[in-house]
This record gives structure tokens, sequence and C-alpha cells, in this order.
């Protein structure tokens, strides 16, 4: 038993220790306080924490040598061929471009070739476009965290990021705050 956990009433107790266990697998920084705060303070932490976790796989990218960035990758194959999108279009109609032999990030290819070859270093590169990323990402935990649009006006709908269990049945528990712990997740 953890001594962060001594106080808790028996129930609370055995979570906590779950969760810092299930924490703990997932290769999280101070399993304990993590599990602690969801116990107490009935906030989403162990959904906080894999939506964040998640978010930083993009990050891995930008580790690759820079020649390797925007390369084609083949898609998992799909369950079904000939399924359509929940829009109707086909998934052959959403890569009209590799057909024509032209990738989506050509452009940023051709300019990173260009920026090698002008004798730039890969890992200063590299470093520059994880933090651009990083940036991206940010704003967008922010965007998420805001809920709205304040230049849209009043009235108009919001967004919100919710819990759902393993059965994908809503709990009600918000995941808000999501940029104070970005930085706190890295891998």
């Amino acid at each position: 038993m953890s001594g962060a956990f001594a106080h808790l009433p028996p129930g609370d107790r055995a979570r906590a220790e779950a969760l810092a266990e299930t924490f703990r697998g997932l290769g999280a920084g101070e399993p304990e306080a993590w599990a602690l705060s969801e116990v107490e303070d009935g906030i989403p932490q162990l959904a906080r924490f894999i939506f964040l976790r998640r978010l930083w796989r993009g990050a891995e990218e930008w580790t690759l040598p820079p020649a390797e960035w925007f390369a084609e990758r083949e898609p998992p194959p799909a369950d079904d061929e000939d399924a359509e999108d929940d829009d109707g279009s086909s998934a052959e109609a959403a890569s009209e471009d590799e057909a024509d032999g032209e990738p989506a990030f050509l452009a940023a290819q051709q300019a990173v070739q260009r920026i090698l070859a002008a004798g730039v270093d890969a890992e200063d590169l590299k470093e520059v476009a994880r933090a651009v990323f990083l940036h991206a990402v940010f704003d967008a935990v922010q965007t998420v965290d805001e809920g709205h649009d304040p230049d849209a006006g009043e009235g108009l709908p919001g967004w919100l990021l919710t819990e759902v269990g393993g059965d994908l049945i809503l709990t009600g528990r918000m995941l808000d705050k999501l940029h104070e712990d970005l930085f706190t997740t890295e891998p």
C-alpha cells in the first residue's frame, strides 16, 4: 500500500492503488498523484493522461531523419474496401492527390530538401519542427479547453471533450484544463 493513500477510506484506497498501477503501466510520472487527484477530486485524470499521451505520439514523427518527414505511409487496411466515409464519399475520392502522383505534403518535402541542401544541420531542423508541432498541439489543446470561439459571437455552439467508459458510455466528467498537463505527460 502506498503511503499517499493511507488517509483514504478502504474502498477509495483500493481504487487509488489500482489507478496508480494503471498510470504506472502507462508510463506516467508520479502515478500516485494522478490517481489521488482522480479519487479525491473526481477529475478524470486517467482519461486526461491517455488523451495527452496520445497527442505526444505525433511528436515522434519529428525525431525521424528529415528526409523521412511527410513520407507517404501505407494506411491500415480497411475492413471493407468499398466502404464509404461518414459523409458518403469513397476513400478513393479522398485520395485524388495521391492518384495524380502528388503527395499531400509535396511542397513541404521539397522545402525540407532545399533546407538540408543549404547546409542546415538536420538536428537543428528536427528541433524546430518538433517545436512547431508542439506549439500547434498546445494551441489545439487550449482551443479544446476554451470550449467556444470568442470571436464567433454569443449564442453559437461550442464544444467540450468528455470522458467515456470502456463501453463508450458518457461518464459525465469533462476533460478540461488539458493545457496544464500537456508538457508534464511527455514520454
